[in-house]
């Protein structure tokens, strides 16, 4: 293809629409009302607080991954992605919400000796002696002081990663054109958010998700966690530049853009599939009671949402995005990408429930009012600071390439 050079629009400024304002607004309002009335009709302690577990770690690590989508570019020197930066960056500022949420959550948890949803906090409860052993055993990692330690610095370093990347994307736009010192200074602080990032996001997932079941314990679930909010995170970047895309904005932003995060999209389903059959074939070959006990339970008493789980976020992505076409075309990605997001909320359900509530589950009204309260102040947050700079970071060294992104 010839380098024709298109019209570009450095000053493509987004105004938030009252209309999504209200929409925003209107959904963390019921969303919130339908998990109180939820939580007051089922009065069930260890459910309603599973059910706040659940959501702020999946929403919070979906919020973590724009931070993680953001990093990764600047140090792969990524030119083709500057033109979406600002959509990452924007759903990036809801991380500091969510995170302090998730901290309160766990603190009140671990503080209150909920032994219902972490059993190790309450070694004494015990009455399987082998159970307590075992868990002694891990009390130099699990124990309370060191639990809440972590939360802290996890949520407090991510947020500050977040926050940090977008002021200096935003000082980059008031600088001198050709001024490298911000754009060097996002890249070196991208550099230690992966460090920290590739530690953490496993060693969170051991602490939030997987201590729930005490005696199971699998060497992938860190990375298996990772991938089923990255594929999620990404879905969510998609749906934001496809509404943005149809608002009149972005109009730089072309298919070919779109094409490389469908790309992602397809590829983490599939990498999330190898993975999660990885776990399970191990565990079923090797046979071992104390591992297979996990996907016993799963597959007996939530058969629905485990089946379910495989056929959205492997079948439908696989047998849907496909084709070229698929990836550049808007419905499809808008569908798909909002089914995978349900898809992975199914699937970090599935990781907490079966600890926490045992086998009598049912999706009431908690169950759907919190995720849409979530999703509610997500838009909230993203759009008021999309409209807070212009889409275009102008200063980029990479912004020229971006421009001209062929695939």
């Amino acid at each position: 293809m010839g380098h024709h050079h298109k019209e570009v629009d450095l000053n493509d400024n987004y105004t938030f629409s009252p209309g999504l304002k209200k929409l925003s607004l209107g959904l963390m309002v019921g969303g919130l009302l339908a998990f109180i009335a939820g939580a007051a009709i089922s009065g069930n302690g260890t459910r309603i607080l599973a059910d706040l577990l659940q959501n702020t770690i999946f929403f919070t690590l979906i919020c973590l991954i724009s931070v993680f989508f953001l990093a990764f570019n600047y140090m792969a020197n990524a030119g083709w992605s500057v033109l979406v930066k600002r959509v990452p960056e924007a759903i990036s500022q809801t991380l500091p919400y969510m995170a302090g949420m998730l901290a309160l959550l766990m603190i009140y948890i671990v503080l209150g000796k909920r032994n219902d949803i972490f059993i190790w906090l309450d070694l004494d409860a015990i009455k399987n002696e082998e159970v307590r052993e075992l868990l002694e055993a891990k009390s130099g990692y699990l124990n309370v002081p060191f639990f809440i330690a972590r939360i802290l610095v996890y949520t407090g370093v991510w947020s500050f990663c977040a926050i940090t990347l977008r002021k200096y994307s935003l000082i980059e736009d008031q600088q001198n054109a050709g001024t490298l010192k911000y754009w060097k200074k996002s890249t070196w602080l991208s550099g230690f958010f992966l460090v920290f990032f590739a530690v953490t996001i496993s060693t969170s997932s051991w602490d939030w998700l997987m201590s729930i079941d005490t005696k199971w314990y699998s060497t992938m679930f860190g990375w298996y966690t990772f991938v089923s909010a990255l594929v999620s995170g990404i879905s969510l970047i998609m749906l934001v530049i496809q509404y943005l895309r149809t608002q009149g904005n972005l109009k730089n932003v072309t298919d070919e853009h779109v094409h490389d995060i469908g790309k992602f999209m397809f590829a983490f389903s599939i990498f999330w599939t190898y993975l999660w059959y990885s776990q399970y074939m191990l565990i079923s070959y090797s046979n071992n009671p104390e591992e297979t006990v996990y996907f016993r339970q799963r597959m007996d008493h939530y058969e629905v949402l485990f089946f379910a789980n495989l056929i959205i976020n492997f079948i439908s992505p696989l047998l849907i995005l496909m084709t070229r076409g698929a990836k550049r075309n808007a419905k499809t990605v808008i569908f798909i990408g909002t089914l995978i997001i349900v898809g992975h909320w199914v699937d970090f359900y599935q990781m907490v429930m079966p600890g926490t509530i045992g086998n009598n589950w049912n999706i009431g009204l908690m169950e759907i009012g919190l995720p849409i309260f979530f999703v509610g102040l997500i838009i909230n947050r993203t759009f008021t600071n999309l409209e807070k700079a212009p889409l275009v970071p102008k200063n980029h060294p990479y912004l020229p390439e971006s421009i001209q992104h062929f695939t």
